[in-house]
């Protein structure tokens, strides 16, 4: 009798053993095996590429918790672990938003039909979206430029609307979808020739960009406005490929920058000088220093007095890329820190003093004559700041306003017969929103170091 007691009594604990041990083994199987994501409360995965993500840069922005995947999830989707992934952060209760890349024509080439397109966008979207409310989701569209959409036929982007359409139709009147729509920004209608070539610089600006869409309110928009955008967008993208913009060609001429920050402030591909280099033809060397005023000082900072005692030098090296008959330019742009550091404009007793403003740039001026005297100079006046009233209001002591140095750069054109770039009379920059195209009050962005790139190319094929 005890004998047939024992034995159900082993069979149960047999089986209650196995089941623990195939309820740990699920358990196991359900979580990923890359532990480095888990435990965020934001995680960014995207359709097109963004390896150059920065998320210490995000999360000190945005004060989040970020993890990136940067590989491209598209081509990953169908595999177990991305699936098991995505399901493990759409059910971690940490996870409070989620940042999809969507680049519906890139989605809708590789799913290889309608009907895939339509299945992932409702599996991995529109499903987590209606099953997880609590958790924000934000849809970044790809800050590409014109020339990316190149590889696309016409009919490719004349159907784009529809792929762009179904998220709305699907996902518009979600309360926690935001939408991101930097194709309807002057980046994407306004840059028809930059960044020619597909490079590992383009890569990282176009994710510069995709990291600033998410705290740039700006590119939110409706989500009733997408398809609309977007016809915008493929009306743009024919209107470039039919009548694509050319830049005037400077092969001949060689560009010699003496200047500050607004020269100095990127060293990339979205540089000023890079944008006359790389559009025009001309070969440009750069002697910008971030934080040089005309004017030298007793305060260790650089100034141009600094560069035009380095001249010999700089004259080896202007050499390599002039060779006598060849167009020489000299560009002299100064006055922003002057400004700041409330450095004298004139001297009337010594009008060489390098302490003041026109005395250091009629030094380099003369200096530059004697080395080069065929050659033609460019001095460019500063811009507006918008850290004081438009840089019209008196900084503390007896700084002048900037206004003062803009008006002694033209009068320093004038005495010496050279060209002059005003920087307050940019043709798409208006003055009444200037600071638009500042990043900081000062410095320029993306888009203002396009325009000022393309007005200077325009401006010097245009000298006579």
């Amino acid at each position: 009798m005890k004998r047939k007691i024992y034995i159900p009594l082993i069979i149960l604990i047999i089986f209650i053993l196995s089941a623990l041990v195939f309820l740990l083994f699920q358990r196991k199987a359900a979580e990923p095996s890359n532990l480095r994501f888990q435990g965020h409360d934001t995680y960014i995965l995207s359709t097109y590429d963004i390896h150059a993500i920065d998320t210490d840069y995000i999360n000190i922005i945005m004060a989040w918790d970020t993890y990136a995947f940067s590989e491209n999830t598209f081509d990953n989707i169908s595999s177990k672990d991305f699936k098991k992934t995505y399901s493990y952060i759409l059910e971690s209760e940490n996870t409070k938003r989620i940042i999809w890349g969507i680049d519906p024509l890139l989605i809708r080439e590789k799913a290889g039909s309608d009907k895939a397109y339509k299945s992932f966008i409702k599996k991995y979207i529109v499903g987590a979206v209606k099953k997880h409310p609590e958790i924000d989701f934000r849809l970044v569209f790809p800050p590409h430029s014109l020339k990316y959409y190149s590889r696309y036929s016409d009919e490719d982007i004349s159907n784009m609307s529809d792929y762009y359409g179904l998220l709305e139709n699907l996902l518009s009147d979600y309360a926690n979808v935001q939408w991101d729509f930097p194709g309807n920004t002057e980046w994407i209608y306004e840059n028809p020739y930059l960044f020619e070539e597909e490079t590992e610089t383009l890569k990282e600006i176009d994710f510069n960009n995709f990291s600033g869409h998410l705290f740039a309110d700006c590119f939110l928009i409706s989500g009733n406005d997408v398809e609309r955008n977007a016809i915008l967008l493929s009306e743009r993208i024919l209107e470039y490929r039919n009548t694509p913009v050319k830049s005037p060609d400077l092969n001949d001429a060689n560009i010699v920058i003496f200047g500050d920050s607004i020269f100095a402030y990127r060293s990339d591909d979205t540089s000023i000088g890079k944008i006359v280099e790389n559009f025009s033809g001309a070969d440009v060397l750069s002697y910008a220093v971030s934080g040089s005023s005309a004017a030298a000082n007793d305060l260790g900072k650089p100034s141009l007095t600094d560069e035009s005692e380095k001249i010999d030098s700089l004259e080896s090296e202007i050499s390599k890329i002039y060779s006598q008959g060849e167009d020489l330019i000299f560009i002299i742009e100064f006055g922003i820190n002057d400004y700041m550091m409330g450095a004298p404009i004139d001297d009337e007793s010594n009008r060489y003093n390098n302490y003041t403003y026109k005395g250091a740039v009629r030094s380099c001026i003369e200096l530059i004559k004697s080395k080069w005297p065929e050659s033609r100079l460019i001095i460019m006046s500063p811009g507006y700041i918008f850290v004081n009233n438009k840089g019209n209001d008196r900084m503390q002591g007896n700084s002048p306003v900037l206004f003062d140095y803009r008006e002694a750069a033209k009068e320093l054109s004038s005495e010496y017969g050279t060209y002059l770039f005003d920087l307050t009379a940019i043709k798409n920059i208006p003055r009444e929103s200037y600071n638009n195209y500042l990043e900081d009050g000062i410095h320029y962005g993306e888009l203002g170091r396009l325009y000022i790139g393309k007005e200077l190319i325009e401006f010097i094929a245009g000298m006579k």
